[in-house]
């Protein structure tokens, strides 16, 4: 695969090798939503087959093991790749670059050797907690290579009950590289993002659980209001004349709710995914929807991270959150 990296993309995976060269730290590289990150780890990749060494590809969302395996495989088709993850029936070791999810790698890590790279992808999932499953993972994979060095990358350098992952008790030790949203905002590499006047829903007397909003308050305001947020939402689409809707709920009776009424508004099918969904419905109706049978599509904190369609052009934020 042919394939010319835009300027910041090049400047990644050159502060990349910069910081593993004149430090012994783990860095982060800070990259917006739909920077690429897949390309910059499938070249970052080629680079270490190079020198003969291999990495691991750690995440949380299968859907990413595949999407990152896929770049690789397309780039630099000369570097042997595998997928250690449960959910997608796989279990592979050899291969010079291996891509898992932690749930499955947590207790694996002597199992598929020594490693000289492990890469962290959406690395603002790594808690601080000693005894969670990315930190038995790295430190089994100390074990294997004392000398093995971590890289992130996320969009986002923070949590938030922990504030920014980076510095002095954090788990990494430094940014290699950090581009805008306003870089790429200038370059033509994203789209500008247009809001339009919708009603908002009151979460004022909704109460803080933990570092957030308690979801089941939070879900309650938004199930009250479902019918209205429907409507507005189909109108929204027809008016600007949107061909794919996205929208994110609160809870899996809310997204449930707000389909039936899409379907009741329109008349068409409407997608619905949540954490219940069996994974071939999942991928059908996933599949269904980027190619063009499906035109709106509910989900509920499954497609928060890693979902690849740029065919969407109107989301539906149907929920409410502390963070920045």
């Amino acid at each position: 695969m042919k394939y010319e990296l835009r300027p910041y993309q090049s400047a990644a995976i050159n502060g990349f090798w910069s910081y593993m060269r004149k430090t012994s730290g783990n860095p982060v590289l800070v990259l917006p939503t739909a920077a690429g990150k897949s390309v910059i780890i499938a070249e970052i990749c080629r680079g270490l087959h190079q020198v003969g060494y291999k990495a691991i590809v750690l995440c949380r969302q299968k859907e990413l093991i595949v999407q990152n395996k896929e770049k690789l495989d397309s780039i630099a088709p000369e570097v042997s790749t595998g997928i250690y993850c449960a959910g997608l029936g796989k279990k592979d070791t050899d291969q010079d670059v291996i891509f898992g999810t932690v749930q499955s790698l947590a207790d694996k890590a002597c199992d598929i050797g020594e490693r000289h790279l492990v890469i962290i992808d959406e690395c603002h999932q790594l808690p601080r907690s000693e005894d969670g499953q990315y930190a038995r993972f790295l430190s089994d994979s100390r074990v294997c290579n004392p000398k093995i060095r971590v890289l992130g990358l996320t969009a986002t350098p923070y949590r938030l009950d922990c504030g920014h992952i980076i510095g002095e008790g954090q788990p990494f030790d430094g940014i290699a590289y950090n581009v805008s949203v306003k870089t790429m905002l200038d370059g033509g590499y994203i789209t500008p993002l247009r809001s339009v006047a919708v009603s908002t829903v009151d979460t004022s007397e909704v109460s803080k659980s933990g570092w957030d909003y308690n979801v089941s308050e939070m879900a309650g305001c938004f199930e009250r209001v479902v019918e209205e947020n429907a409507a507005e939402i189909v109108q929204v689409a027809n008016a600007e004349k949107r061909g794919k809707c996205l929208a994110f709920t609160t809870s899996v009776k809310h997204a449930t709710d707000l389909r039936d009424q899409i379907e009741e508004i329109t008349g068409d099918q409407c997608g619905l995914i949540t954490g219940n969904t069996l994974p071939l419905i999942r991928s059908a109706v996933l599949q269904n929807f980027v190619t063009g049978r499906l035109r709106w599509l509910v989900n509920c904190s499954v497609l928060t991270t890693g979902f690849d369609a740029p065919c969407i052009d109107l989301i539906a934020v149907c929920r409410a959150t502390l963070s920045p």
